[in-house]
């Protein structure tokens, strides 16, 4: 035998030894010969359209699905947030519904807490579970018992509302920690997200907002990104990025100012500072918004270039540069991000990029802020009343836990003792799909629905300049033994009995769902309901006509704090 022949001949040898070695036991291929009845033809693609929970920013989507099997996510080019694109994080719903690990059937905890040893249980017996362990709290002397959430929107919300009200001493935390909500409650009294057209600006300074990466919908401003810096033959857009780390958005900007963490703002005064003295704002906003600009020019008077230098410990070069840049070119905007919102001084930091927007006079106007009253406000919880809650826990006053959709012992720092409150619960029953930090600490698990196997509506937390309600359906069969969060609090209300079981009439949650839709989209009403719900799921959801823009018509400014207070955030860091 030639040299040749026997390393061939070896080569071939181990690889095949090592693939034996990887199966996990012979498999049996199963010929598509016959199909089953419901529509499937071998070798032939459906499509259905859907909506995305795989952040806030609630992106519509198209799915192919082929013999049954969800194949390919693709974005749906008729829904007003991604406009056909869709993220890395969509993409990736497919490897949740077929992950290996997901949790196929109800769970109840056989071993010590946190060691992972649950015993599988039939939904019988896991909503009998429920039944008996929620009944204690319905009576007015009962213990507190709370539902961990994030921000939820739309039919899916009310539900939860409705639920936990029966409860006399229930509550809801609704809790993520990079959710957007902060930026319409802390900017613009809570009318909603805003929509920013960066499409058509000029001159963009982002404070600390990552928007091509987690920052409200890094899709829909993706696609803004570009055609700012492309679309326009004559003009390309400039872009400045202030905040501590150099992000992939930050890599992108033509200036990069590293700013220190809790000082970005220091520059926005500057800006502030010198159009007042150049006379450079925006005279009609300033009258609109009712501000004094003799009170700003006093509020604004010591931060100077140098000072603002000092105060960021950008090179004062940089500084001029752009404060030179955001007062000469116009339409300009200034967008703050997740970096100011979670410092101590969140308040003054939105304020002074709010009061930048109004001297530039860029809202409701091309290459500016969009603002319009948004079509379902979810109930977002602060930071105070997290630390609320766990104080709660500590003393004993809160009971028992449900939590959907949420790992908050991993998400939330070791410093704010959630986790130890947390460990001292008597019970905790969990929604989870899978077994992550929280849920491996309850004592019964009822696994949800994927994505791709729910129904539901979805309010996008990334505004549009239209009212906008995306509707998901479920595109294949339930992979496992799993049921919807809706459905399972509706069941439980039916086993609970007595008021809370009139509350909540309902059998299943897309009875629940087609009721919330029928109050809120026009297109619904009338004898034809059923002819336009199919088309509805057919596009994607509902999308209504361009809304009126909100009137800004006031503003929240406080007094600069002390240049100790910069450097001051929520936890000791950013």
């Amino acid at each position: 035998m030639k040299r040749r022949s026997f390393l061939q001949l070896g080569g071939m040898s181990l690889a095949t030894s090592m693939l034996a070695g990887c199966r996990k036991g012979n498999e049996k291929l199963i010929p598509f010969l016959v199909p089953p009845d419901d529509g499937i033809t071998p070798g032939t693609a459906n499509y259905y359209a859907s909506a995305c929970r795989q952040c806030p920013a609630g992106c519509g989507i198209l799915v192919r699905v082929s013999e049954g099997r969800a194949k390919k996510v693709e974005g749906n080019p008729r829904h007003p947030v991604n406009q056909g694109k869709l993220c890395a994080r969509g993409q990736a719903m497919l490897q949740e519904l077929y992950h290996p690990d997901r949790i196929s059937q109800p769970l109840i905890r056989s071993g010590p807490r946190g060691s992972g040893q649950y015993q599988p249980v039939s939904w019988e017996v896991a909503l009998k579970q429920l039944v008996e362990d929620l009944s204690p709290y319905l009576a007015a002397d009962s213990p507190g018992m709370v539902l961990f959430s994030p921000p939820l929107r739309g039919s899916l919300a009310t539900l939860s509302k409705e639920f936990i009200s029966q409860f006399p001493n229930g509550e809801q935390l609704a809790w993520e920690p990079l959710q957007p909500d902060w930026l319409a409650q802390g900017m613009f009294g809570a009318r909603g997200n805003p929509d920013y057209d960066l499409e058509n600006t000029q001159y963009l300074l982002s404070f600390g907002a990552d928007f091509l990466e987690t920052h409200l919908s890094p899709v829909r401003y993706g696609q803004a990104f570009g055609q700012m810096r492309q679309a326009r033959p004559t003009v390309r857009g400039r872009f400045s990025y202030i905040g501590p780390r150099l992000s992939m958005t930050a890599a992108s900007a033509d200036r990069w100012l590293p700013a220190k963490p809790g000082s970005e703002w220091a520059l926005a005064l500057g800006i502030v500072r010198r159009l007042l003295q150049s006379q450079s704002y925006d005279a009609a906003t300033v009258k609109a918004a009712g501000l004094s600009i003799t009170t700003i020019e006093a509020q604004v008077e010591t931060y100077t270039e140098e000072r603002v230098a000092e105060l960021t410990g950008v090179p004062l070069a940089d500084v001029r540069t752009t404060i030179d840049e955001a007062v000469s070119i116009s339409p300009a905007l200034a967008i703050a991000g997740e970096m100011l919102a979670w410092q101590s001084n969140a308040a003054e930091a939105l304020a002074a990029v709010e009061l930048l927007n109004v001297l530039f006079g860029n809202l409701n106007r091309p290459g500016g802020i969009y603002y319009t009253e948004p079509t379902s406000k979810p109930a977002t919880n602060s930071y105070p009343d997290l630390n609320r809650l766990i104080g709660r826990m500590q003393d004993e006053k809160v009971q028992l836990a449900l939590i959907h959709a949420s790992n908050p012992a991993y998400s939330l720092p070791p410093s704010s003792g959630f986790q130890q409150a947390f460990s001292k619960l008597p019970r905790i029953i969990s929604f989870a799909s899978f077994l992550d930090e929280t849920s491996l600490q309850a004592d019964l698990i009822l696994p949800d629905h994927s994505n791709l196997e729910s129904w539901g509506d979805l309010i996008p937390a990334a505004a549009t300049r239209s009212e906008v309600i995306g509707l998901m359906q479920p595109v294949v069969k339930p992979v496992h033994d799993t049921r919807a969060f809706g459905d399972v609090l509706l069941a439980t209300a039916k086993g609970l009995g007595g008021r809370i079981a009139k509350k909540l009439p309902e059998q299943s949650y897309l009875q629940w769902l087609e009721k919330e839709l029928g109050e809120r989209i026009p297109d619904l009403a009338g004898a034809d309901k059923q002819q336009q719900m199919d088309r509805l799921l057919q596009q994607g959801g509902w999308f209504g006509p361009p809304s009126k823009p909100s009137r800004i018509d006031w503003l929240r400014l406080a007094a600069p704090p002390a240049a100790a207070q910069f450097n001051a955030c929520r936890g000791g860091s950013v």
